[in-house]
């Protein structure tokens, strides 16, 4: 049997947790009067979005990662810069991490000046490698 999800906008990179839940990323840039993207945790038997993890005023699209044992979402949260043409020329932004029970934001990088394309989380949700860059998660406790 083939089950699908309809969504409003294009889905990237996809992450499938315990059950039937689903982790996606978007990769649609929004528009001029759109809200900004989030990393969606979806309900696949129900086909329903249960939750956002997003970055206020930055838009959250393309890598995604997660540590399921330390329950940590990492996402790229970007700030797009748009010609006058409306071509993006540049895609700064941070690696932020996310409780995935919670939805809080727990952490965020310095500035990258660069697009980050793909994420990976350590199991223990220590350590992100961000593209080539490898980055330690510190969290207040």
């Amino acid at each position: 049997m083939v089950k699908s999800i309809r969504t409003d906008g294009l889905v990237g990179q996809i992450m499938l947790l315990s059950g039937e839940t689903i982790l996606a990323s978007r990769i649609d840039t929004p528009g001029l009067f759109s809200k900004k993207t989030c990393i969606e945790q979806w309900s696949f038997g129900a086909g329903t979005l249960d939750s956002q993890f997003c970055d206020q005023g930055r838009t959250v699209s393309v890598a995604l990662g997660a540590s399921l044992a330390t329950g940590r979402v990492v996402g790229f949260a970007s700030q797009l810069h748009k010609s006058i043409e409306g071509q993006v020329d540049v895609a700064s932004g941070r690696i932020d991490a996310w409780n995935v029970k919670t939805g809080s934001l727990i952490a965020s990088s310095a500035e990258i000046p660069k697009l980050v394309s793909s994420v990976q989380v350590s199991s223990d949700g220590q350590w992100i490698m961000a593209d080539q860059m490898l980055m330690q998660l510190i969290t207040a406790h």
